[in-house]
């Protein structure tokens, strides 16, 4: 991936479309997945895990 020269900046964008994510860098794909996995629902879990009862779903 190649990042900004220093001074200058990265430019990032989030794609979003129903369960699916994108995440691009400078124009280069360097995630992309479905929030729906187990992997997501894992981090979901562990993020969330210490919340109070009205903020999980």
């Amino acid at each position: 991936m190649d990042s900004a020269n220093a001074g200058e900046w990265n430019n990032a964008r989030l794609i979003v479309n129903g369960d699916h994510f994108e995440h691009w860098i400078n124009g280069v794909l360097v995630c992309d997945g479905s929030l729906q996995s187990d992997e997501a629902r894992a981090g979901n879990n562990k993020r969330w895990a210490k919340a109070p009862a009205f903020v999980k779903s």
